[in-house]
C-alpha cells in the first residue's frame, strides 16, 4: 500500500523565530549557570563562599554537582563555619531535591565528614517531615556515619531501635558496616556476634564479612581464630577475593613467614586470583626483612616478568631496603628509574642512600640523585633539603681534601748533617703553581735568607711545610713490602671509600687494617710514599685521645673545621 510521507513546511521567517528562540535560551542560560562552578572553586573567603552557594541554591549545575557540594562543605568545616554548614545543608533540605533519599543520603554524608554527627542523625530521623521516604540506605548512611567517630553504646543504641521503628530492613551493608565499626573499636567478640545475627536474620555473610574479621583477628595476633574464619568461609562456599588473600600474606609477612607468604603468592594464579602490586609489595617486604634480599630481588625481577610494573610504594620498599642491606649501586639505578617517572621516595631513603654513594666514593651519582630531587613538581622544601645537601657538601668537601692530600708526593731527604733530617713535600701535581699551592690552601712563605739549598716554605691549615731539595735522590732507600707496624704519619678521613677508589685510580698498593678500642671500631688503609715512607688513612673521629697523664681526654673530630680549610691571613 502506497502511502504520502507528511510534508512539513515552514516559512523562513517563522523557522528563523523558532530556531533562534531554542538555541538562544540555552546558551544565554549557560553564560549565567557556568560561572558559578568557576566562582564556587576559587573564592577562598569562607563568608563569601557561603554567600555564593546559597545564592546558587536552585541551580542544578551546582546542587547536582557532587565535588562542588563536597569541597565547599569540605572548606568551610576547614574553617570551622559549622553555622554556615548547617544553614546550607538545613536549607537545601527544604527545596524539592530535598524529597529524593539520594539527594538526602548526601546530606547525611556531607554533614557526617564535616564531624557534624548530631545533625546527621537528625536529618535521617526527620526525613517524613519533608515528605521523602526511609529506606535502607539512608539507615546505612547514618550507621556510617556513626563509624566514623565509633563509639559502641550509641551504634548498638541504633541497631537495635532505629530499624523497627523506623521499618527499615538491614541488609548485608548494613551488618558489614557495624562489623567493621566493631572491629575497629576492637571488640572482636561482639564483631563475631554481629555475624551471628546477620545468619539469623537470613543473610548470608559474604566475602567482605569473613575478609573484615579475618583481617581484625590477625591484626590482633589471634591467628588461630582467623585460621578458622578463613576455612569456615571456604567450606560455606565464599570464595576468598584479592583483599583476603592480601590479609592473609600480610599477616604471614608480619610473623616472619616470608616463604610462606611467597607460597601462597604462587598458588593464587592456580585459584583464578591474580595478585596485584600490593600482594608483591608484601612478598618483597616480608624477605628483606627475613634477611632474604637476593629473593626479593628475584620476587621483583619474576614480577616484571609477568608484565607488572612497578609503583612508587614497590621503589620505596626496593631502595628502601637495598639501602639498609648495602646494595647501593642497584638501590641508585631504581632510585633514578624511580624520580625519572616522576615519583619520589622518601627523602630519608633519598639521604640513606647518598650517604651510601658518598661513602662508596661515587659523588657523581650523588650529585645526580640531588639533581633529580630538585626537579620535583611541587619542589621540597628547602627545609626538607637541609639534611640532603649537607652530606652532598661534605663529601665534596672531603672530597677535595682527597684530591689535594693525593697530589702531594712526600719524600724524606737528607741535608747532610746527621742531626738534621727534613721532611721534604714534593708537590707532583704543578708543583712551581703558587695559584695551585693557594688552591689547596698552602700560601708559600718566606724561608731565611741564610739558607744556600733549595727548597720553599708553605703555610696552611695550623701547619707548615718545609720542602727541601734533595742533593741525591737516587740513593734514598726504597720500601716494597707494607708493614702498618712501621713508624708512620696518620691522616684522618671522612670517606674511606673515596681514599680507596682514589688510591685505585692511581694505582698506588695498599692494605687495609682495623682496630679495636672499647668496641669502637676504626678502618684504616696504609701505603707507601714514593720515597717508601708510610701513610696512614684512617676514620678516627669517634676514636677518643687518652692522654698519659693529666690532660683531658677528646675526640679525634675535627674542631672548627670551618677556620682550619680557610688559608691563614698573612699580614705584611
Amino acid at each position: 500500500m502506497l502511502s504520502l510521507r507528511p510534508i512539513r513546511r515552514l516559512y523562513p521567517s517563522l523557522a528563523t523565530g523558532v530556531f533562534a528562540s531554542t538555541l538562544h535560551v540555552p546558551a544565554e542560560s549557560n553564560q549565567e549557570e557556568a560561572p558559578a562552578l568557576v566562582k564556587l572553586k576559587s573564592e577562598r573567603d569562607p563568608e563569601k563562599l557561603f554567600n555564593l552557594f546559597k545564592a546558587n541554591a536552585t541551580n542544578h549545575l551546582v546542587f547536582e554537582n557532587r565535588f562542588a557540594f563536597q569541597d565547599t562543605v569540605s572548606r568551610l568545616a576547614g574553617a570551622r563555619r559549622f553555622d554556615f554548614i548547617e544553614d546550607l545543608l538545613e536549607h537545601q533540605k527544604t527545596l524539592p531535591q530535598g524529597r529524593r533519599e539520594g539527594f538526602i543520603v548526601r546530606i547525611i554524608m556531607l554533614y557526617g565528614k564535616a564531624g557534624m554527627t548530631k545533625h546527621a542523625l537528625d536529618t535521617f530521623f526527620s526525613m517524613d517531615s519533608y515528605g521523602c521516604k526511609r529506606s535502607v540506605k539512608s539507615f546505612n548512611a547514618a550507621l556510617k556515619v556513626l563509624t566514623l567517630k565509633p563509639d559502641l553504646h550509641t551504634i548498638q543504641d541504633f541497631l537495635l531501635h532505629a530499624p523497627s521503628k523506623y521499618g527499615v530492613v538491614m541488609d548485608a551493608f548494613s551488618f558489614n558496616i557495624a562489623i567493621k565499626s566493631v572491629c575497629d573499636m576492637g571488640f572482636l567478640d561482639k564483631a563475631s556476634l554481629v555475624m551471628k545475627e546477620m545468619e539469623k536474620s537470613g543473610l548470608k555473610p559474604d566475602v567482605v564479612t569473613y575478609t573484615t574479621l579475618i583481617s581484625a583477628f590477625y591484626k590482633h595476633d589471634r591467628y588461630v581464630i582467623g585460621n578458622g574464619l578463613w576455612n569456615h568461609m571456604v567450606l560455606k562456599g565464599c570464595k576468598p577475593n584479592l583483599t583476603t588473600f592480601n590479609v592473609r600474606i600480610q599477616f604471614l609477612v608480619n610473623r616472619g613467614r616470608a616463604w610462606d607468604a611467597n607460597d601462597l603468592l604462587m598458588l593464587m594464579p592456580k585459584l583464578q586470583m591474580e595478585p596485584d602490586n600490593v600482594t608483591y609489595n608484601m612478598v618483597i617486604k616480608g624477605f628483606f626483612v627475613a634477611g632474604f634480599p637476593e629473593m626479593a630481588e628475584r620476587v621483583y625481577t619474576a614480577m616484571h616478568g609477568k608484565g607488572y610494573k612497578p609503583n612508587v610504594k614497590i621503589y620505596q620498599t626496593m631502595i628502601h631496603y637495598l639501602c639498609k642491606a648495602g646494595k647501593f649501586d642497584l638501590g641508585y639505578t631504581m632510585c633514578k628509574d624511580c624520580m625519572r617517572k616522576k615519583w619520589y621516595p622518601n627523602l630519608d631513603t633519598v639521604g640513606v642512600l647518598v650517604d651510601g654513594l658518598v661513602k662508596k666514593g661515587q659523588l657523581d651519582q650523588a650529585k645526580l640523585i640531588m639533581e633529580l630531587v630538585h626537579k620535583r613538581v611541587p619542589p621540597f622544601s628547602s627545609k626538607q633539603l637541609i639534611p640532603l645537601k649537607s652530606i652532598l657538601s661534605r663529601a665534596i668537601w672531603h672530597w677535595q681534601i682527597c684530591e689535594q692530600s693525593f697530589a702531594m708526593c712526600w719524600r724524606v731527604g737528607d741535608s747532610g748533617d746527621a742531626h738534621t733530617r727534613g721532611l721534604s713535600i714534593e708537590l707532583a701535581v704543578e708543583k712551581s703553581s703558587s695559584g695551585q699551592k693557594k688552591r689547596w690552601g698552602f700560601l708559600p712563605i718566606r724561608r731565611p735568607g741564610s739558607f744556600d739549598f733549595d727548597g720553599a716554605w708553605l703555610f696552611g691549615h695550623g701547619v707548615g711545610i718545609h720542602l727541601l731539595q734533595s742533593t741525591e735522590p737516587e740513593k734514598l732507600l726504597k720500601k716494597t713490602e707494607i708493614n702498618p707496624k712501621d713508624n708512620h704519619i696518620s691522616f684522618q678521613c671522612e670517606s674511606m671509600g673515596a681514599v680507596e677508589k682514589k688510591l685505585k685510580e692511581m694505582g698506588i698498593e695498599y692494605v687495609r687494617a682495623v682496630v679495636e678500642e672499647g668496641g669502637i671500631q676504626v678502618d684504616q688503609l696504609f701505603f707507601h710514599d714514593p720515597d717508601g715512607f708510610m701513610i696512614e688513612i684512617c676514620n678516627c673521629d669517634s676514636l677518643p685521645v687518652v692522654p698519659l697523664a693529666g690532660e683531658m681526654a677528646r675526640s679525634c673530630s675535627r674542631v672548627n673545621i670551618h677556620q682550619l680549610v680557610q688559608p691563614p691571613q698573612i699580614h705584611p
